[in-house]
């Protein structure tokens, strides 16, 4: 009886090693790698609004609510808010709530951003950078994907627009 015993252990472990060596070793596969595609960036941005109002990036600007003091004169944009603001050569862009808008001290104009962060220029006031959370892809959580934009201030068109990490 023991030889039968040891005639089928032997034919088990023979089994199990033929099984171990069909089968790879799920520790040894390497997993499949996906990749995504980055998104490309928005190209169809629109031009924004300038102008060639007595203003500039070296005139001492400050805002009270939502009145503009620039030196002595104070321009009142109510009932708009302004939250941040840039000045730029011939005009402020200001963020009201969320929606970008330009002044050139004589008017208020709304631009096709309405959702917007991160307002500034570089230096010398000649371009403008802001944060689109609006017009970027579709991200996994089924909203855009932040995008920060440059201008140029002076002319009002685009430079370029990135996806933001």
């Amino acid at each position: 009886m023991s030889r039968h015993l040891a005639a089928a252990v032997a034919a088990l472990a023979m089994l199990s090693v033929t099984a171990c060596e069909a089968r790879p070793d799920d520790e040894m596969v390497r997993p499949t790698v996906t990749r995504s595609a980055t998104p490309q960036a928005p190209t169809d941005l629109p031009d924004l609004p300038v102008g060639q109002g007595a203003i500039g990036p070296s005139d001492n600007v400050r805002v009270q609510g939502s009145t503009i003091h620039v030196g002595r004169r104070a321009v009142g944009l109510a009932p708009l808010r302004i939250d941040a603001w840039a000045v730029v050569p011939g005009g402020v862009y200001f963020v009201n709530r969320s929606e970008l808008w330009f002044t050139d001290l004589r008017r208020a104009v709304p631009t096709d951003f309405k959702h917007v962060d991160h307002l500034r220029t570089t230096d010398h006031g000649t371009h403008l950078v802001f944060t689109d959370l609006e017009h970027g892809a579709d991200g996994p959580n089924g909203r855009p994907l932040p995008v920060r934009i440059e201008y140029d201030a002076r002319t009002g068109a685009p430079l370029s627009a990135t996806y933001l990490p």
